[in-house]
């Protein structure tokens, strides 16, 4: 697992999130991510991310959709 990883995709999301809107895969494909990983980012799920040990804040602060 890539918890770092997704982290610092969040914080990065939260900061440009009009990048993350326009293109989840370039976003996605700049991190080394597990396919669970990626398959939760693309979906939104936050309760898979929170399970896999990203910081529920981080993960509330942000919508996916």
């Amino acid at each position: 697992m890539s918890k770092e990883q997704i982290t610092k995709l969040l914080e990065d999301i939260t900061k440009n999130p009009s990048e993350w809107t326009s293109n989840r895969d370039a976003v996605i494909g700049r991190y080394e991510l597990t396919d669970a990983e990626q398959t939760a980012l693309r979906s939104g799920d936050d309760s898979a991310l929170i399970s896999m040990g990203v910081d529920e804040r981080l993960v509330k602060r942000k919508r996916f959709h």
